[in-house]
Order: C-alpha cells, then structure tokens, then sequence
C-alpha cells in the first residue's frame, strides 16, 4: 500500500515522513505567495500611476489569452467564446501598474537578473517535468522565454528588496487557513 504511493522503503514511517515534507513545502509556498500578494497589494494602494492605455490593452489581451487557454486546457472549445474584454479591464490595469512600479524600482534601486536567482526559477519550473534537464535546455534556446524567467527573478528580487524595508507583522495561522484562505 505504502509504495503504491511511491514510498520506496514501504513504511508507514516513511510515507508519514513524506507526507510531512510535502505539508512543509505546500506551507512555505503559500506562505510566499501571500506574503508576496500582500506586498503588491501595499505598492499598488500606496502608489497610484497614470497607466498608458496601450499598456492596459496589451494586458488585457494577455489575460484574454490566457483565459482562452484555460478554457482549451479543460475541454472548452474557446475559438468562438466572447470574452467581455470590460470584466479583464481592473486585473489590467493593476498588473500594468505593477509592472511599471515593480521596473521603476529595479532600475532606480539597479537591481538586475542574479544569475543563481534565474537558475533557482527555472531548475524549479523544470523540476516538475519528467526530463527536467530538456526544460532547462530548452528555455536556454529561446531568448524571449528566459527573458521571461530573468523578469520573474527580478520581480522576486524587488520583492525581496520591498519586504527588507516593510514593517511586518506575525500572525499565526492554522496549516488549512493557510491553503485555503476562502474557505474559513
């Protein structure tokens, strides 16, 4: 039973220690995704910018495709789907805003892609994949997709830079609370 869930050892010991890893690592990434979430929360509140509305557009042209993605990926014939370009509008407009802020920050501060920074994003990404060495090879062959990935380390690293200077307050929190922050 226990190595039916790939527990090679095959001890209850064993899966109760993977499980155990696994609750660690889904609790330290929700942990950095709401610390994270909280942190653009603040910059965007505290900082309003005149966004171009070219930038909005684009935007909202990437959220249209990635919702039609989305549809696609779960079986949803999304060619003919209308998507009411006013509901992408607000989600837009915030993620222009924070892109403008998140770069003005960067080069102000001079903080560019670390190497080992961009290594982790993509050894991570790559990581979930069966061959993670072809993932890694391939965004080395294509400039615009490691661009990408420069661009989420940086974020990570104002990020990181934002949450030096912020005032931070603990507050416990139950392991469900935590991963399912609608819900209670």
């Amino acid at each position: 039973f226990v190595r039916s869930f790939g527990v090679e050892e095959g001890t209850v010991e064993a899966l109760r220690k993977e499980a155990r890893a696994n609750m660690q690592r889904e609790m330290e990434q929700a942990i950095q995704a709401r610390v994270r979430s909280q942190i653009m929360d603040a910059l965007y509140e505290r900082n309003p910018v005149e966004v171009p509305k070219a930038v909005i557009e684009h935007e909202v042209e990437q959220l249209i495709a990635r919702a039609r993605q989305n549809l696609t990926l779960r079986g949803i014939n999304a060619e003919g789907a209308t998507l009411d370009r006013a509901k992408f509008e607000p989600d837009a407009r915030r993620r222009a805003a924070l892109g403008l802020l998140l770069s003005e920050i960067a080069v102000r501060e001079k903080i560019s892609p670390d190497p080992a920074a961009v290594r982790a994003r993509l050894e991570t990404i790559a990581a979930s994949y069966e061959k993670p060495e072809d993932v890694v090879k391939w965004y080395h062959s294509k400039p615009d997709q490691l661009a990408q990935i420069e661009s989420l380390a940086v974020e990570d690293q104002v990020i990181a830079w934002l949450l030096q200077r912020a005032e931070i307050s603990e507050r416990p929190s139950s392991f469900d609370a935590l991963l399912n922050p609608g819900k209670i």
